[in-house]
């Protein structure tokens, strides 16, 4: 028979599989931001420092023309979501 675990114990191993969670939520969204980004032929941006919004949003396509609004706008919504997720795993990290 197996031993009932504590609510201390179960309480403990939370974090860890909370943590991996997010990491993986994140690396979807950094694919779907990427995966947008070639789809207007823009390789070789990395979507993972703070400043990446700011960036994005002087970014052109190899045309020289900019990103379209509608594009920009759904990158940035994509970009809002991933910053949430890495700082949701940093804390999550932290507290480990």
């Amino acid at each position: 028979m197996a031993a009932i675990p504590s609510l201390e114990g179960e309480d403990a191993k939370r974090p860890t599989p909370e943590r991996e969670h997010l990491v993986g939520q994140r690396t979807g969204i950094v694919n779907r931001l990427k995966s947008a980004l070639v789809r207007l032929g823009i390789r070789g941006f990395n979507p993972k420092p703070r400043r990446a919004q700011e960036k994005l949003a002087t970014l052109c396509t190899p045309e020289c023309c900019p990103i379209p609004p509608n594009t920009l706008a759904e990158l940035g919504g994509i970009w809002h979501v991933c910053v949430s997720s890495m700082s949701k795993s940093s804390r999550s990290k932290t507290d480990v």
